[in-house]
């Protein structure tokens, strides 16, 4: 954790620590954590960072009321005038996290579901770059933003220096900043160098929406699809790291009648995927897939190297050992060759 301020290790709990102060076991503070009522930070090794201050903002979360203040247009002039005229709507401020990209901030539970509306209940999510957080609101700005020079970054050291932050030039330039306020002095805490993003080659790139409350990664529609799924699943797989539920649908039909299709406005027409992961929190990574009308599902090579990441035991399991290695390989042990094959946990 070499990008964790070391002044601040003494205000991080472990699992067991905030779950003896909440007065719930481990489960609970899991439940608690992945419904977003608890704010921590996620590790790419899975593990978390929970403060002691966001123990404390749960245990008063009558005080705390964290109503968004949003102004999301990716406008930095529009963010500054907006922080301008709400600012004293946020109360007592005592932490700012800035993002470089979205894709971090997706990560750390930071999104929401907007007003557009691309398919059945399937809708654009709203990301901030900037999070300040105080003790009656928070404000979510996409005007203002870190990991660069430029007009973005400014606008972040604007307001940085406006709370009293001093010298955050020299770090806007990281890829995740947080500052938190401990016993009234501003302490830099997270100072990341490195993104999600950066392990994320632009040609596979998806695209993030919810549904019904689940987080779904949908494949560009820019992209043509390829035999190289495992690889972009890889990539990604800090969202997904132990997908238990595959799903094979046959016909356009049937993706459509279960609400996996995408109005893409930048085509002008209905993407229907047919190739669905799902993990144990119910978030989904779409793809659309051609089946060969002669062949079983099995057959189809790509299908099998899914199967393998998936810790299906195929007859070529060598190649993705590796990658294997996050997936509990007793979960799948099956080989199937029906049209739509759904196996859970």
């Amino acid at each position: 954790m070499s990008y964790i301020n070391e002044e601040i290790t003494k205000d991080i709990l472990t699992a067991s620590e905030a779950s003896e102060i909440l007065g719930v076991s481990k489960q609970r503070l899991s439940v608690l954590i992945a419904e977003n009522k608890i704010h921590c930070k996620k590790q790419s090794n899975g593990g978390l960072i929970i403060l002691r201050q966001d123990i404390e903002e749960y245990m008063n979360k009558d005080v705390f009321h964290s109503k968004k203040l949003k102004d999301l247009a990716e406008i930095t002039s529009r963010s500054l005038e907006f922080y301008k005229n709400h600012k004293s709507e946020i109360g007592e401020i005592y932490r700012i996290t800035i993002y470089a990209n979205a894709i971090d901030a997706i990560h750390d539970g930071n999104y929401e579901k907007s007003e557009d509306l691309y398919g059945r209940n399937l809708y654009r999510i709203d990301v901030p770059y900037m999070i300040i957080k105080g003790t009656y609101n928070e404000m979510w700005l996409s005007g203002c933003k870190c990991g660069y020079c430029g007009t973005g970054a400014s606008g972040s050291v604007q307001i940085l220096e406006d709370l009293g932050i001093d010298n955050s030039e020299g770090k806007i330039n990281s890829k995740i900043i947080e500052y938190n306020k401990i016993n009234g002095k501003w302490i830099l805490s997270i100072n990341r160098n490195s993104s999600l993003e950066d392990n994320i080659e632009n040609k596979t790139r998806l695209k993030f929406f919810t549904q019904d409350g689940k987080l779904i990664l949908v494949q560009d529609d820019s992209f043509i699809f390829e035999q190289n799924i495992v690889e972009i699943l890889n990539q990604y797989k800090d969202f997904m790291p132990n997908p238990y539920s595959i799903s094979f649908i046959r016909s356009d039909e049937e993706a459509i009648q279960n609400g996996y299709f995408l109005k893409s406005y930048s085509i002008g027409q209905t993407i229907v995927f047919k190739l669905i992961l799902e993990d144990k929190n119910k978030n989904q990574i779409w793809f659309p897939f051609y089946y060969e009308d002669n062949k079983s599902v099995y057959e189809n090579p790509t299908i099998k190297n899914i199967l393998e990441y998936c810790g299906f035991e195929t007859k070529e399991l060598t190649k993705y050992d590796k990658i294997k290695n996050w997936i509990n390989l007793n979960v799948f042990n099956k080989q199937f060759d029906s049209d739509m094959i759904i196996k859970g946990l």
